[in-house]
């Protein structure tokens, strides 16, 4: 082997390397207390041992930081660590210890934790995504069901309405045949004959048919035939499909006339005081006729006397004149014959309303008035 004064036999073994990770020992005493106490020095630097700590320089720089740390915290407090204490204070500085040398963390580091929940955070946004997409997909498939059941409805119905306007027209077909036979064929029947029972079908005005037991109005009038009620029944049977009674044609005008009459006076009463013969296919019927005016009378026969200037209902002076008061009329009625078809064609009936509402007003201007935008004539028919 070469040597050489600046060159030492031992140079290997002194290099900077080795005597750099030299430390200094840890010497412990005793006290007077006969505590052990760590010899204070200068603070070991810790290097983990890893490959190239051959020597178990880190494992004594690891059992140096122990005993210090122990050294420092029973320091000042000997008499209160008792042994149990010693056994968990070591094994506590073991694990930390044991940690260090290994080099692993407790905690997974900020980086990961937040990769974590950025994933569960897309994972919890997929979820709700597809969820959403499975309610708005099922909503949209609940509309079309809708729709398509609408449609089905709709056409139902359109078609039952058709089918029962079809069905309508048919029987007014049918009504508009059967009332053109029957008013072709003539009767047996003579214009006294008519007149008398005219008068004692209409005594008490226009009469409603009566409905079944059970049934109310409506319902009797659908299950009821036209042809049951008795005044229209004789009407159609006495009189020409166009008989005439002043400005009403047809025997549905006049029917609609006692019954527009009869509705809005109460207590009418029809009394025939005698009937004569006026040329050689007429005859005239003298009448009286008496009914009661109401507040109902007021309302539909003479609206603007119940109406103030805003618009409201309030009676007139007028209108408390009239309300409650029973009138009486006189009247004639003129039943034309007609003996090929033995039917009655001409209907002229007229009544005397100037003579009881002067009566009761007192003055012509007040019945002109009264009468001026009335729904009845002063022949006591309905406008």
């Amino acid at each position: 082997m070469t040597t050489s004064s600046l060159y030492p036999p031992i140079a290997q073994s002194l290099r900077d390397e080795v005597i750099g990770k030299v430390i200094q020992r840890c010497q412990s005493h005793r006290t007077s207390s006969g505590v052990r106490h760590l010899n204070p020095g200068p603070r070991p630097r810790l290097t983990p041992s890893g490959p190239e700590d051959t020597d178990g320089i880190g494992q004594n720089a690891k059992s140096c930081h122990d005993s210090s740390y122990v050294s420092l915290m029973t320091e000042g407090k000997p008499q209160q660590m008792s042994k149990m204490s010693r056994k968990r204070l070591h094994s506590s500085t073991t694990s930390v210890g044991a940690d260090v040398s290994n080099g692993t963390a407790p905690l997974p580091s900020k980086k990961n934790r937040t990769q974590h929940l950025l994933s569960d955070h897309d994972k919890c946004r997929d979820l709700i995504i597809e969820l959403v997409s499975k309610r708005d997909l099922r909503r949209e498939k609940c509309r079309v069901n809708q729709a398509r059941y609408r449609k089905r409805q709709d056409k139902f119905l359109a078609d039952l309405e058709l089918g029962n306007q079809q069905t309508r027209a048919e029987i007014q077909k049918l009504e508009n045949q059967r009332q053109r036979i029957l008013f072709a064929t003539p009767t047996n029947e003579t214009v006294w004959n008519i007149a008398t029972e005219y008068f004692r079908l209409f005594r008490h005005g226009f009469t409603a048919p009566a409905p079944y037991s059970g049934l109310t109005s409506n319902e009797a009038e659908a299950v009821i035939p036209r042809q049951s009620h008795k005044q229209l029944e004789f009407l159609q049977a006495a009189m020409s499909i166009d008989v005439a009674d002043g400005t009403l044609r047809g025997v549905d005008a006049l029917l609609e006339n006692w019954r527009l009459f009869s509705l809005y006076h109460k207590g009418i009463h029809l009394e025939l005081e005698r009937i004569e013969k006026d040329g050689a296919c007429s005859v005239v019927a003298t009448t009286k006729t008496s009914l009661t005016i109401t507040e109902n009378t007021i309302r539909n026969v003479y609206p603007h006397l119940s109406v103030n200037e805003f618009g409201d209902f309030e009676l007139s002076p007028l209108a408390c004149r009239l309300i409650n008061q029973r009138i009486e009329m006189n009247g004639t009625v003129r039943f034309s014959w007609d003996r090929s078809s033995g039917r009655v064609v001409t209907l002229e009936s007229k009544a005397d309303m100037l003579t009881p509402m002067l009566r009761l007003l007192g003055s012509l201007e007040d019945v002109a008035h009264a009468f001026n935008d009335a729904r009845i004539t002063l022949e006591g028919k309905m406008r």
